[in-house]
C-alpha cells in the first residue's frame, strides 16, 4: 500500500520514524510530508528519511493563519501526484484537507487537549482520530481511544536504546551528574497566556547548588546562562535525556520522554493541570506537573535528596511500560488494515 505521513514538528520525526521505517521492510511505499520549523528537516536527514519539503507556517500566530491556505494547496499537490491509500497526521490541518479533497481516509493522532482550534479545523475532514486513553476531551464518534501515549511509539525499549557513550565528543561523560533543563519559545497557538519558568537566571543559579546545569532551548537564552546551553544534534536528545539524573522545565514533549526513558522529570507550566497524559504520568509517579518554578524547585531538591529515586524510578517506569500498548504496532496493524 501507499501511505503518505505528514510531520509538522520535530516530535513528529520521532513518532513516525518507527512506524515509516517498518511499513518500508513489509514492503509499503511511504511518502513523508515536512514542514520546515525548528529542527524537523535536520531530524528527517540525520536519520536518512527521504521527505518533501513543504515549506513553513511561518512563526506567528499571524503568518500561521495567512499561510494556512498555501500550505493545504502544498500538500494536496504532493499528495495527488502520491495517490495514496491512507494518510497520516498528528493534530494536521494540511493533511486532513488534502485527503478529504482527493477523496482518501486521513488518520490523525491528537494528545493536546489545549487546541481546540486546530481540532476544529481538521476535525471535518478526518476519518479517524486517535488518542491517549487519559486525553481529557471527548471527541465524538471518530475518536479511537488507546492506552498509552504518543512518546512510546518510539521510546519503548524496541525502538529506542540509550547511548551515552554518543554523548563524549560532545563533552558529556556518561557518569557525569547533571540537570537538564528545558526552555521554550511560548509561540505555539495553544500557549497564548500560558507560562512557566519566569525568572530563567535565578531559576538557573538555585539549581546549581543541588548539581551542574544543562539547558536547552528553542532560541536563545540569557546571557548570563550561554555557557550552559548545551551544542549536541537533535538525534542525540533522547540519549541526553537518559543520562539526566533530573529533567525539569517547560518542554511537554521532553517531559514526557523523559519520564518514559525512566529519567524523573518536573514539567514546569500553567497548561500542566489540563493534559491528560501528565495525569497519567503521575500517577504512576514517573513525573511532578507544577504552575510555577518555584514549586518546581523544592519537587528538585526532595527529587535529588532522595538515595533510592532512580532504583524506585526503573520500577515505575517497568510498570508503566508493562501496561501500556506498543503504539507503533497499533499504527501498522490500523494502517494494513485500510488495504486489506
Amino acid at each position: 500500500m501507499k501511505v503518505a505521513v505528514d510531520v509538522n514538528h520535530p516530535a513528529h520525526v520521532h513518532f513516525f520514524r518507527p512506524f515509516v521505517e517498518r511499513m518500508q521492510d513489509r514492503g509499503h511505499q511511504v511518502l513523508i510530508a515536512a514542514s520546515d520549523k525548528d529542527v524537523a528537516l535536520q531530524l528527517l536527514r540525520a536519520y536518512g528519511m527521504a521527505h518533501v519539503n513543504l515549506g513553513s507556517y511561518g512563526r506567528t500566530l499571524a503568518q500561521k493563519l495567512l499561510r494556512l491556505g498555501l500550505m493545504d494547496a502544498r500538500m494536496y499537490r504532493v499528495l495527488r501526484r502520491f495517490q495514496p491509500d491512507l494518510v497520516l497526521g498528528i493534530g494536521s490541518v494540511r493533511a486532513a484537507h488534502a485527503a478529504w479533497l482527493l477523496g482518501k481516509p486521513c488518520f490523525s493522532f491528537e494528545d493536546t487537549e489545549t487546541s481546540p482550534e486546530q481540532y476544529a479545523l481538521y476535525a471535518p475532514f478526518v476519518t479517524r482520530v486517535f488518542t491517549p486513553d487519559s486525553f481529557l476531551r471527548e471527541l465524538g464518534a471518530k475518536q479511537n481511544r488507546y492506552r498509552g501515549q504518543h512518546e512510546l511509539a518510539y521510546l519503548r525499549p524496541d525502538y529506542f536504546q540509550p547511548d551515552l557513550r554518543r554523548l563524549e565528543p560532545y563533552g558529556i561523560a556518561a557518569d557525569r551528574r547533571f540537570i537538564l533543563v528545558r526552555f521554550v519559545s511560548w509561540q505555539a497557538s495553544h500557549d497564548l497566556r500560558e507560562s512557566g519558568i519566569v525568572e530563567k537566571i535565578n531559576f538557573i543559579r538555585e539549581l546549581e547548588q543541588l548539581a551542574p546545569v544543562l539547558i536547552s532551548a528553542e532560541g536563545t537564552v540569557p546571557p548570563e546562562l550561554a555557557a550552559l546551553q548545551v551544542e549536541l544534534p537533535p538525534e542525540l536528545m533522547h540519549h541526553l535525556l537518559a543520562a539526566a539524573a533530573l529533567y525539569i522545565g517547560e518542554g511537554a514533549t521532553m517531559a514526557s520522554e523523559a519520564a518514559i526513558l525512566g529519567t524523573p522529570a518536573i514539567y514546569v507550566s500553567t497548561l500542566a493541570s489540563r493534559l491528560g497524559v501528565f495525569r497519567q504520568l503521575q500517577q504512576y509517579g514517573l513525573l511532578e506537573a507544577c504552575p510555577d518554578q518555584q514549586q518546581a524547585l523544592a519537587i528538585a531538591r526532595r527529587c535529588l535528596a532522595d538515595p533510592d529515586q532512580m532504583t524506585d524510578q526503573s520500577e515505575r517506569r517497568r510498570r508503566y511500560l508493562a501496561e501500556t500498548i506498543d503504539v507503533t504496532k497499533l499504527m501498522i496493524e490500523t494502517a494494513e488494515a485500510v488495504s486489506s
